[in-house]
């Protein structure tokens, strides 16, 4: 399966919303050890442009497979119209940059993943311990999730406040 240079519009009825892609490709196609696939997405909302890359392989041998998201200009507030159960990202009201990988097992279950994420001026509506928003000059974040065992980790995460920085890891 191949999309080049195509486009793409998502009219969601129940949301009152639609979705528009003017620049979207896709390839995927069967290998000698599974299914390896590509694809590239400009997402258009509001006055804002996305940007979403992603990767995906399933191993026949394994019955596993990994999936890779590259993404850019994204406003996670945003996102909670769409899903839910995304709800607690409607604090970021920032654009987000970052990579986000995954692990499946056999079941297709996320089992571990990797991720990588950065926001250039950085605004929090976090009403439980500030009145206004909070601001910040850049933010990153970077860590893993093993969900079997329930564990989260933090590799580094470092906050630039328009001079002083903290930075842990």
């Amino acid at each position: 399966l191949t999309l080049v240079d195509g486009s793409v519009r998502i009219d969601d009825r129940m949301l009152g919303r639609s979705w528009i892609a003017p620049r979207a490709s896709a390839d995927l196609r069967r290998s000698t050890s599974g299914v390896e696939g590509l694809a590239s997405l400009s997402v258009v909302s509001g006055d804002r442009t996305a940007q979403f890359d992603g990767e995906i392989r399933y191993q026949r041998a394994s019955r596993s497979g990994q999936a890779t998201i590259t993404f850019a200009n994204v406003v996670p507030a945003a996102l909670t119209r769409i899903w839910p159960v995304l709800a607690p990202l409607e604090a970021i009201e920032s654009p987000v940059s970052g990579r986000l990988e995954a692990d499946f097992d056999s079941h297709f279950q996320p089992t571990t993943g990797r991720f990588s994420l950065t926001s250039i001026e950085t605004r929090l509506k976090l009403p439980l311990l500030w009145s206004q928003s909070f601001d910040a000059a850049r933010t990153s974040l970077s860590g893993s999730v093993d969900l079997p065992k329930r564990r989260l980790t933090l590799d580094d995460f470092s906050i630039d406040l328009g001079g002083p920085r903290i930075s842990l890891s």
